[in-house]
């Protein structure tokens, strides 16, 4: 595994409380839990999507760097991370919308849906 990096992405505090409360329900199902991995993956009319999913201590994390922000532990995969340097989530939950919002200061374009973006 390679070594911490700090401020690759930063959480705002909405998104801090939900990935920390998520995470404790993860472990409870399965204690080799140890983090989140963030990553993008070609997808969407606009080319990249984001990808959240939750990475377990028997996982090799050789081809990720880890940041950890407020006692939560975050993998970015390699393959994305220049796409999400100074990356902000943020975590909305109204009437209309829940779900993790990506502020990407690299991002050039969003589709009209919002679901992908360009670079």
């Amino acid at each position: 595994m390679s070594k911490s990096i700090k401020s690759i992405v930063t959480l705002t505090k909405s998104a801090a409380f939900k990935i920390k409360n998520q995470l404790e329900i993860a472990k409870k199902i399965d204690p080799t839990r140890d983090g989140i991995i963030i990553g993008t993956r070609t997808r969407g009319c606009n080319g990249h999507t984001y990808k959240m999913d939750y990475t377990t201590i028997l996982e090799e994390k050789k081809n990720m760097e880890k940041v950890l922000i407020d006692d939560i532990t975050l993998y970015i995969n390699n393959k994305s991370l220049l796409t999400l340097i100074g990356c902000e989530i943020d975590y909305k939950d109204d009437k209309l919308f829940s779900g993790f919002i990506f502020n990407n200061p690299n991002a050039k374009g969003n589709c009209g849906c919002g679901e992908s973006f360009n670079i």
